[in-house]
């Protein structure tokens, strides 16, 4: 079991029929890159299952997990497509759980948050952030990843708010992956409370509920990049980040992967560890010839939040 993935418990039936899910202090999974290296047992001590929530003894969980509660407030509200998916196993509402009937999928978004209020300019041999702060200004894209394969070119995104008037959303037939992997198009503003639903071209729907994303705000990592100069091209990439609010993230526990690219010269980098916070480029490429660069971060959840930054330089 990989540590920096979530684990949710499902409670069933003889007859495999959902009962309820694990919810410790509101979150759905169990935080275990905050569990010591040594530990490979978890005590759950008695659990009360009541209306589909199975809650532990928090007292026997508090010995195992070091999070504090006010990281406990990040993780669950970053938890809470998770969630979605432990109180309700059957997305596709034919009455069995998903994943025992080889229905294997991730859902999430890619977050916008917003761009930075200032360029990255010269500073000696640096191009630097002059002001470290995000003008909010957020958008989205819904995305839906399957284990198994699904090779379907042709599908619908909607999105319904629960009176059953759905909303068309846009496709966007440039993510379409072979694995298969849909993805709709950025669109601006907060995901809105309600169901995104993908239908394939049989009319099977899988339907994702998503609670309120408005806290998405205040729950992101910022990530300030610098850039290294040498003979007036871009060798290297840093950064360093910075935990949302007050709130004393432990960012590399909450962290899965960071990527960083050369905007419009270049894709992303590959998945780099977030402890990790420089990357050289072994093709340096003219600072002239770079109009913006990429920084994003994957959270242990499979949400991902991109960042660009902008140059402002002698030529632009």
């Amino acid at each position: 079991m990989d540590r920096g993935e979530p684990v949710g418990l499902l409670f069933l039936d003889e007859e495999q029929k959902f009962l309820g899910a694990l919810n410790y202090e509101g979150l759905h999974s169990l935080p275990l890159s905050y569990v010591d290296e040594d530990v490979y047992e978890i005590n759950l001590g008695e659990i009360k299952l009541e209306e589909r929530v199975a809650e532990p003894d928090v007292e026997e969980m508090d010995k195992i997990f070091d999070v504090s509660s006010e990281e406990l407030a990040t993780l669950v509200f970053a938890n809470s497509f998770f969630a979605s998916v432990a109180n309700n196993p059957d997305v596709t509402g034919d009455g069995k759980i998903d994943f025992l009937q080889g229905d294997r999928y991730h859902f999430g978004f890619v977050f916008f948050p917003g761009s930075p209020k200032s360029f990255l300019e010269p500073e000696g041999s640096k191009l630097i952030l002059e002001e470290k702060e995000i003008e909010i200004n957020p958008s989205y894209r819904f995305q839906v990843h399957f284990y198994q394969e699904k090779a379907e070119d042709e599908v619908s995104f909607y999105y319904d708010d629960g009176s059953k008037n759905l909303e068309e959303l846009p496709y966007h037939e440039e993510h379409f992956s072979e694995a298969g992997s849909y993805s709709t198009k950025p669109i601006q503003g907060i995901p809105k409370e309600g169901y995104y639903i993908l239908q394939l071209k049989d009319d099977k729907e899988y339907r994702f509920y998503i609670p309120c994303q408005s806290g998405i705000k205040d729950n992101f990592i910022r990530i300030w990049p610098e850039i290294l100069v040498e003979e007036g091209k871009a060798i290297e990439t840093r950064w360093e980040y910075e935990a949302p609010g007050t709130i004393p993230l432990s960012i590399e526990n909450f962290m899965a992967s960071v990527r960083t690219s050369l905007g419009n010269q270049g894709g992303l980098t590959e998945a780099l560890p977030p402890e990790q916070t420089s990357y050289v480029w072994e093709d340096p490429v003219k600072i002239d010839d770079i109009d913006f660069i990429v920084m994003n971060y994957g959270d242990i959840y499979r949400n991902t939040y991109a960042m660009s930054y902008f140059l402002l330089t002698g030529e632009n």
